[in-house]
Order: C-alpha cells, then structure tokens, then sequence
C-alpha cells in the first residue's frame, strides 16, 4: 500500500503544475498587454490632436456595404459608414440588366443623371418558365373542369343517372 501513495499523488501533482503554467502564461501576457495599452495612454493626447487636425482636412465620405448577396425574398442587412456627412438619403431601384447597366456607367461607383433615366423606367417582368407553366396547368384543368360541368347539366342528367340506374340494376 505505501508504494501505491506515491503514483497516485505524481499524475496530480504533473496536473497541478500545468494548471499553475498556464495560470501563469495567462497573467504574463495580461501584464504585457496592458503595459502596451499603459504606453499608448500616455501618447494618446498627442494622438487625438492629430486625429482633429485631420478632420479637418478630411472630406465628407460614405459608404454602403454587406457581406453577402440577398434574393428578392431576403431581408437585405447593409452596414453604412460615414464621416463628415449629416444625412444620407437613399432610392432603392431594380435594374433590368445589372451587367449592361455597369458596363454602361462612367463611374460604376457614381450614378449620373443618364443611368438614374435608365433605371427608373417602368420594369416590365416577363413571367418566369414556372409561371407560364403553372398558367398552362390552370387553363388545362379549368377547361376540363368546364367540359365535364357541360356534360353534368341538368338537362343531360336524367339520361346519365337512367343509364347508370340500369347498369347497375344488371349487375345485381
């Protein structure tokens, strides 16, 4: 029994004195990283009179972005960052073909009047191949619909039923 004090107490001990290394890694880059941030406090007035100084040579900037492409069923999530600006007013248009309508711009970062003309005529969509199918599919089922309507009106009726009341008479 005394043999087995000492294995068991050197796998916790090897434990303990890894928990205590990184313990210790962990307070050494804390105390490295708020030194660093202790050295920039001491420049930063000096920073910030820059900054202003740059401000005001700076012009007025914005711009719009997202990180990912959105259907026409997807909210859209965009992000604006600006400076210098005091409102931003925005027009949301579809544009017809986006790869004619870029390869036609001067400035693919700039709308002009030319392509503002462009884009805000009417947009006329053309029904998609699911679309005109799906109109084929009703008009086929309501014309079957009608015909079979047709044939049950009441003055073909008492023929049908007198027809069926006899087949089924003889079949008994």
């Amino acid at each position: 029994m005394p043999s087995d004090t000492p294995r068991r107490t050197s796998p916790i001990l090897f434990g303990l004195a890894v928990y205590i290394a990184v313990f210790a890694a962990a307070l050494g880059a804390a105390a490295f990283v708020s030194r660093g941030a202790m050295a920039d406090a001491g420049s930063a007035p000096s920073a910030d009179a820059a900054m202003a100084a740059d401000d005001n040579t700076k012009k007025p900037y914005f711009s719009l972005s997202t990180n990912r492409i959105y259907g026409t069923y997807d909210r859209a999530r965009v992000w604006i960052n600006y400076q210098k600006v005091d409102h931003l007013d925005f027009r949301v248009y579809r544009v017809k073909d986006p790869v004619k309508f870029f390869k036609n711009l001067d400035d693919p970062h700039q709308i002009g009047e030319d392509e503002k003309a462009e884009v805000s005529v009417d947009y006329k969509r053309q029904p998609s191949l699911l679309e005109k199918l799906r109109s084929f599919k009703r008009t086929l089922y309501l014309s079957i619909k009608d015909y079979f309507r047709s044939q049950l009106k009441r003055t073909r009726a008492p023929p049908l039923i007198k027809n069926f009341a006899a087949k089924v008479s003889a079949c008994r």
